[in-house]
Formats: structure tokens, sequence, C-alpha cells
């Protein structure tokens, strides 16, 4: 494979390479599915599972295991366009003649750049990052195939929770309980819904698990004190006993589609495909009905398991309920087939009304966008460090000015590359050590993003040697808007996520745009006001503002576009997530149908907040006001 890196590289309209190999992989796996669709063998798998989402199932896992073969297609035309020499054996692209491949060489649409096909495969990779990456993408449903490990436990002889008369609403442990820090529970405090309930499930798909520690009896014990019930889906990942462990009853024998009735190596991929989403839709259905579950909050996102879980409602006529999530982060992906299997919830709750055109053409993913402002809180009290302190610290060492720093992550297949966040560090740092009068907070996303970053380490050990650059340890527990709540500016990296919270906070606020994605929005706003896609440019429009504030009224303003960011702007999103779903649950326990029920929660929060807050993107919903 040739040497690349997505967030160095430009694509042909200037922006990141990264973008132009998300849009041709969407594409591709699109005109992919439309051939599948076709085929006898998914005809019988939508009668088994009459979903819209099945398609939308099937476009996830192409572009996840075409996207490596994509992206290396870019990668030799980057290299054409830039007259780069390219070893002959490098010049086409080589992918294992099976499966989806024989549909992707029918589809490709590379000019001079021929994809081969092979029994015997044998990439050359820069890094065993990269290898992984690979594995991970061409193993068919890395989700569906630890689903289907659920099925050999034998029962533990721990009694099922009991079965209640209400609906329950299933809420994943993703990022945790603690209100200090994002979490999974910040809809339920005002939501009025009763905490019995609320049933909490544990995998290994959460905060605790990813860094390789055990759920704790500590956390157990706050769910059980908090009144709610819980459940764990896999052995093993609670400290102590595996008490509260779950499986499915019984796989029916006609489930599975069967295995002969393939005639060649396509058809016996979709075979795989379709059974391994039975499995999964199975397992969820049976989860749904043992606990009698309504709604299924996750707040996860991108995930084929998630789509299963979408269709594990869709098929149930009588006793269904929804898949429902939130926007976690800006969507800044200049395309809104980027979207499709990554937001599959029947109802997703989002910032703004912005959000529409990224869902259109919808492609069945979702019923309906609700708009609650931003969903997570925007201030809370720190136990390890008020804001006050932090501030308050940095104007006693003579400091004038303060910066709030956010960074991003970067790799070789992301938006950012090291070396251009390497650049915007040292361009910030060596700002601060020479002018005396210079605050810096740095709130990174992650610890290892720093880190990784050994050129800047000389450079920020000198800068937090002056005591006006603060480093904040504790990443996870600080909120954007708490980390640049006494700040005279923030930056953000990319189109960031914490630069917006921080805005929406009340800071002024400007984006580095490292990955000059210059059809974005923001650019129309704004450019070299609120965004910036040179760092020289960036930094001297900061130092005209810090030595006179007139010379750059405009730089960091937010005001005329706040209501496109959050039109509430009051930090309570989640209390607005909850009342939308205690009005699902009540309507469902009433016996109303799933139409009946978005109906009502829509027209009881479209009177409360106002029509234009509720967006329908389905054609099966009636209106809602």
């Amino acid at each position: 494979m040739l040497d690349y890196q997505l967030g160095e590289m430009r694509g042909k309209n200037g922006s990141v390479l990264r973008y132009e190999v998300e849009a041709i992989t969407m594409e591709l796996a699109i005109s992919i599915s439309r051939k599948i669709e076709l085929t006898a063998i998914y005809k019988r798998l939508i009668k088994k599972l009459p979903s819209q989402r099945v398609l939308l199932y099937f476009q996830y896992i192409i572009k996840e295991e075409i996207y490596p073969f994509v992206r290396q297609g870019c990668v030799i035309q980057w290299y054409k366009r830039n007259g780069k020499t390219i070893p002959f054996h490098e010049s086409f692209v080589k992918a294992l003649e099976s499966g989806v491949f024989l549909l992707l060489k029918e589809c490709w649409n590379f000019e001079d750049i021929p994809i081969t096909l092979s029994n015997q495969l044998l990439i050359n990779f820069t890094n065993i990052t990269l290898l992984k990456k690979l594995i991970k993408s061409c193993a068919k449903t890395s989700i569906g195939k630890l689903g289907s490990s659920f099925y050999r436990f034998k029962k533990n002889g721990y009694p099922i929770l009991p079965r209640l008369q209400q609906g329950i609403i299933a809420c994943h442990y993703t990022q945790g309980i603690d209100p200090s820090r994002r979490n999974d529970l910040n809809w339920y405090r005002e939501s009025g819904i009763s905490p019995e309930q609320v049933l909490i499930y544990f995998d290994k798909n959460n905060t605790d698990s990813i860094s390789g520690k055990l759920i704790s009896r500590q956390i157990i014990k706050k769910v059980e004190n908090c009144g709610f019930k819980w459940v764990s889906l896999e052995k093993g990942i609670i400290e102590g006993k595996d008490e509260n462990y779950w499986h499915p009853h019984e796989k029916p024998k006609n489930l599975f589609i069967e295995k002969g009735i393939a005639q060649n190596k396509v058809e016996k991929w979709i075979v795989d495909v379709a059974n391994d989403l039975l499995a999964q839709v199975h397992y969820w259905r049976s989860f749904y009905d043992d606990f009698n579950v309504k709604i299924n909050y996750t707040p996860e996102e991108g995930l084929a398991k998630n789509i299963a879980q979408a269709i594990a409602f869709d098929i149930e006529k009588i006793n269904s309920g929804f898949l429902v999530g939130k926007q976690r982060s800006e969507i800044f992906l200049p395309h809104s087939l980027y979207c499709i299997g990554y937001h599959p919830k029947h109802v997703f709750f989002v910032w703004n009304k912005r959000l529409g055109r990224y869902f259109s053409p919808n492609y069945n993913q979702n019923d309906v966008l609700v708009i609650t402002g931003y969903t997570n809180e925007l201030f809370k009290e720190n136990e390890d460090m008020s804001n006050l302190s932090i501030f308050q610290k940095l104007r006693s060492e003579g400091v004038n000015f303060i910066i709030a720093l956010f960074d991003n992550m970067y790799g070789p297949d992301v938006h950012y590359s090291k070396k251009g966040m390497t650049e915007f560090y040292q361009s910030i740092l060596q700002w601060v050590i020479d002018d005396s009068t210079i605050g810096l907070v740095i709130k990174s996303k992650k610890p290892a993003v720093v880190k990784n970053l050994p050129m800047i380490h000389p450079l920020l050990n000198k800068a937090l040697k002056t005591n006006r650059c603060i480093k904040i340890e504790n990443e996870l527990g600080f909120f954007p808007s708490e980390a640049s709540s006494g700040a005279d500016m923030a930056i953000g990296c990319g189109i960031s996520s914490a630069l917006i919270e921080a805005v929406i906070g009340g800071c002024r606020g400007i984006h580095y745009d490292m990955t000059h994605l210059k059809n974005h929005e923001f650019y129309k706003w704004g450019y070299e006001k609120i965004i910036f896609n040179d760092i020289y440019r960036m930094i001297s429009a900061l130092k005209r503002y810090k030595k006179n504030p007139d010379d750059e009224p405009e730089l960091g303003v937010w005001s005329p576009y706040l209501d496109k960011l959050d039109p509430f702007k009051d930090g309570k999103g989640g209390e607005r997530i909850g009342s939308y779903m205690r009005w699902l649950l009540e309507s469902l326990d009433e016996g109303k149908s799933r139409n009946e029920a978005l109906q009502y929660a829509n027209k009881l929060y479209s009177e409360q907040w106002g029509s234009d807050k509720v967006m329908q993107l389905t054609d099966e919903l009636e209106p809602c006001c």
C-alpha cells in the first residue's frame, strides 16, 4: 500500500482526501446495494424482516468492507494527480475474488485505476493499525459475530427480572452515569419517568470496558440506589459474580436462510450477511420481549448493531417500540450520504434544524428529528477544580488575554494529521511563551493526543513553567463550556464540537479548519472571522484583536448565528429529551400504535416548543401538527 496521510493530502476540490474517500465509498455502496436489492435472496430476507432499514444495513456493511479498497484507489489517484512515482505493483487496486468485491468491480468508477480480483491476496501494510482496520472492516458484521456467541452460554439459574405491565426504557451504558462528565442519563432527572421503568444494560461497548476495566460494584450500587433495574448482556464484564446475566431464548429452526440456495460467491456473501442480521434481530427482539422494552435509548453511533436494534422494533407490529438516540457532536461532513447508517434511530434528538439537510435524502434511516438544543449539560460543578480558580490563577500571573484550546484526534486515516496538529500546537505555544500577558487553558480531547506529539513537548513544558499555561489533566471530567467560561477566546481544531459548545456557553470562538472544508456554511457565515484555514493568518488576527479589539470586532463573534447552533441556548436539551420519551412511553402503555405514539409526542412537543422543532423524515407518518 502506498504511504498516505488522508488529513494532509488534498482531494480534487482542495479539501483533505478523507472527504473524497468517504464520498466515493458511499456512492459505490449505494450502487452495490441496488444490485443486491434485486436478488431473490434479498427478497426472501425482506419477507422474514419486513423493514425498510434492511437495505440500510446492507449499505452500511458494504461501506465498511469496501472502504480500504476505495481508499487505495483514491491514494493512487492522488499520486497520479501530483506526479508522484508509483511502483507498478501499487498502480492498481487488489481485492479478494469473493463476495461484495465482485460487485465492487462491476461498479468501480476510477478512471485509469483498475481493480483486480484474486483468490490469493497479499497486501503490504505500513503499520499494524491499518492491518487491524482492514481485518475489522472485512469481518462482515463483527457485532453480529459477537451477538451469535451469546447463544452458546447456558443459563446460570439467575431469574430474569420480572416483566412489568408498564413499558421499559432500556438505556445502554455507554458513557457512564457520572453527572460530572458526559453521561447516559442526562435526560432522566426532569423527565417524570419512574425509576422502575428504566433498565440499564451493560455490554463490552462502554467507557469502562474500552479502558480494560470491569464494571465496578460501586457503579452497580449507584444504579440500584437510583431505583433503576440493570442487566448484563455479556459474561465477565461486571466485577464479582456474573449475576443478572441475560441471554435470548432459543432460535427458531426456520430463522436462517439456507446457505445451499446460494449459486455463486456473491449470493453466498448475501446469505452470510442476511443470516448475521437475522441472528442480531432475533437477539434484540428477544431482549425487548423479555423486559417489555418499548424504547431502547443508546447514545452510541456508527454501529451495524444499532440498525439491527431498530429493525427488531420494525418487524413487531403489536408489541413494538423505538430506537432513540441523540446528536453527540457537530456533524460537519460535506455530503449527506456520509450519515447513512451512522445514526439509524427512529427518533433522533438534534441540536438544531441545520441537521435536517444531512439526513435528506433519508434512505429510511430516521422517522423523526426532534430539535432539543445542545443535548449535553453546558455547565456543572467540578469537584477537582472550579472554573473560577483556573482563570483567577492565570489572571494573578499578569495575564490579560486567555485562550481556551480544544484539539482533536489525528492519524493517517482521519481528517486531521499529526503534522497539522503539531503545527497548530507549536504556533499557539510559541505565542504564549513570547507574550507574558497571554494565558492558555488546554482541554484536550483525550490524553493520547498530546502524549503522542513529541515534537511539541519541549515547548509545552516551557509554557507550563511560565504558570500561564494550564493543561487540564482530567480531560473527560471537564465540559468544553466549563474550560472556556473565563476565556477571552476559544480555538477548536477542525469543525470542532467542543468549540461549538464553548460558543453556546457564551465564549467567543474560532475554528481552525485544517481540513479546508470550504463548502461548509461556516465559511459563508464568517470566513476569517469565525473560521480559518491558515494558521498564520489566524494567529495574526488574534494578535490584532488582543492589541486592539476594535481592529477585529467580529473575530469569534457568533451572535448572529447562535439560533442556528442552538435555538434554546439554555443547556436543557436533556430535559426536553426526557419529556419526549415520557410522552412516547405513555402512548405505548396506553396501547397506541407506533405511528399514534409518535404523533402524540410530536404534537405535545410542538405545542410546547414550536412546530418547527419537529422534522418528520418518513412518508408513512401523518403531519405532526
